[in-house]
């Protein structure tokens, strides 16, 4: 009797532990980006969705399978549909289902664009020097194919300078493979072709790729409960576990948030010093933005730029103490 249930408990295990061990392959889809603007062509969308895939599949963990535009236009066009152009979340689910996709995202891009803005005093006439600003702003939508509901909606905007961008490039434009200073030769391989963005210059692919990772991250926390966060805190610095595998460069802003209060306080902000595979050190970025004393491992942290980490000094956004804060304010909206 003692053997026939030893038997019996073996065999269920080894029914089970399979199924425990093994990470379901999730394969989630992105339809080529659309334009809402008249200063982004269509090919440019779609080389902003470029990046925004490779960033995504940066994000998600291994059992992730990050399925590109091409597949999902031929799967659409053998079932007399399309993905050009704004693609509704119906159809965008069928296609998905029809490509073998768990999930997919449609994303329209609303604006990339450069301008040059003075900032010297205007008296009679404007002096001073002149900076190239570009913004990079995208609603993305992410839907499960099985039951077509629309998981999550996500409007986000960044902007960047020539300074942000931090990187140099050949004759000024991006060429076929973002450069090394934005994690790695991203598009080297089979997808080359692909991600090609040759129609973007340099500094939109630089804010285009800042953008992804913030609506990447939103993603990946959604599908796997997992956000970025502080690792470790030394007196001048502190280590993130947001690596190259994550998308962190360096001198990449993020900023601290504790996630435990009900308003999720600012604590500080921080830029990225040196990058590893796995995870990322970082320094206090100056006076006024929040306080490194405040932070403590396990943290949350998201993607910020220059200009957002500004606004929220402007608007004494960061928190007094630790505990018994003067005042608390929430996260710039991120939905």
């Amino acid at each position: 009797m003692r053997k026939y249930f030893a038997l019996v408990i073996i065999s269920v295990i080894l029914m089970i532990s399979p199924a425990m061990s093994a990470e379901e392959d999730i394969h989630i889809g992105v339809i080529e980006f659309s334009s809402d603007t008249v200063d982004l062509s269509p090919e440019q969308a779609v080389s902003a969705g470029s990046i925004f895939t490779r960033r995504l599949a940066m994000s998600l963990p291994e059992n992730f399978t990050v399925v590109g535009y091409n597949k999902l236009r031929r799967t659409a066009e053998a079932n007399n549909m399309s993905t050009e152009g704004y693609v509704t979340s119906r159809n965008a689910s069928l296609i998905g289902k029809l490509a073998g996709c768990r999930y997919i995202i449609a994303g329209t891009v609303t604006e990339l664009s450069t301008k040059r803005i003075n900032t010297g005093i205007n008296f009679l006439v404007k002096v001073g020097k002149t900076i190239d600003i570009t913004t990079a702003s995208a609603n993305i939508r992410l839907i499960d194919t099985e039951t077509g509901e629309i998981l999550l909606m996500i409007s986000d905007t960044t902007r960047t300078n020539q300074k942000d961008s931090n990187f140099t490039i050949d004759g000024g434009t991006a060429g076929k493979i973002l450069p090394k200073s934005l994690g790695g030769d991203l598009f080297n391989g089979n997808s080359s072709k692909e991600a090609d963005i040759t129609n973007l210059n340099a500094m939109k692919a630089s804010t285009m790729f800042l953008l992804s990772a913030r609506l990447s991250q939103r993603i990946s926390e959604r599908l796997t409960g997992q956000s970025l966060h502080v690792e470790s805190v030394s007196k001048k610095e502190v280590t993130l576990s947001a690596g190259t595998n994550s998308g962190a460069r360096k001198g990449m802003l993020y900023v601290v948030y504790d996630e435990n209060d009900d308003d999720t306080p600012n604590i500080a902000v921080v830029k990225v010093k040196e990058v590893y595979t796995d995870r990322s050190t970082a320094t206090f970025y100056g006076k006024g933005y929040g306080k490194l004393d405040f932070v403590k491992a396990g943290d949350k942290i998201f993607p910020t730029d220059f200009y957002e980490a500004k606004a929220m000094v402007k608007e004494k956004t960061f928190m007094k103490s630790r505990e018994g804060m003067i005042k608390r304010t929430k996260l710039p909206k991120r939905s």
